[in-house]
């Protein structure tokens, strides 16, 4: 008799226990920081030398960061969206199958009005908060028009100049 009732209590015990195993962690979670600088670039470093003080900038606050898979490809998709925080700190969820283990190119795209785009090709390193990536931003205010235009709009031009 207690077979029946047993069986039930320790499936809801490993459900809790999954669930639980999930919350709060860094798990498929891409941090990162936007800086002003020098000189305009993104890379990715250990998320120690953010914390320890070692990478200094000004921070970028209301920067938007998206992540694109397949960026050289018509299939492309923007799998995650960000923006800056007061601090010019982001966090997105990476919610895409192979993200962070698999090895295939990415595109993480920088944009702010008042600073020129930046963008990173690269594979993602693995997705579980030892690293982060850093945007540096620099330059004088340009047309904020190239910064506005959606992914659609990027591909409806790229279609067009290669359909002539």
């Amino acid at each position: 008799m207690t077979r029946p009732l047993l069986f039930p209590l320790w499936c809801t015990a490993v459900l809790h226990l999954l669930l639980l195993g999930g919350c709060g962690s860094d798990r498929d979670m891409l941090h990162g920081r936007v800086l002003s600088a020098y000189q305009s670039g993104a890379r990715f470093v250990e998320a120690a030398q953010l914390d320890d003080g070692m990478i200094r900038g000004e921070a970028i606050p209301g920067a938007r960061v998206e992540l694109v898979r397949d960026p050289r490809s018509l299939r492309r998709e923007v799998v995650a969206k960000a923006t800056s925080d007061h601090n010019g700190d982001f966090s997105m969820k990476v919610d895409a199958f192979g993200a962070g283990w698999m090895s295939e190119e990415w595109l993480v795209r920088c944009v702010h009005p008042g600073y020129p785009m930046v963008e990173l090709f690269e594979s993602l390193p693995m997705l579980d908060g030892s690293k982060v990536l850093l945007i540096d931003m620099s330059g004088s205010s340009t047309s904020t028009d190239e910064h506005v235009i959606s992914e659609q709009e990027r591909i409806r031009r790229e279609i067009d100049r290669y359909a002539r």
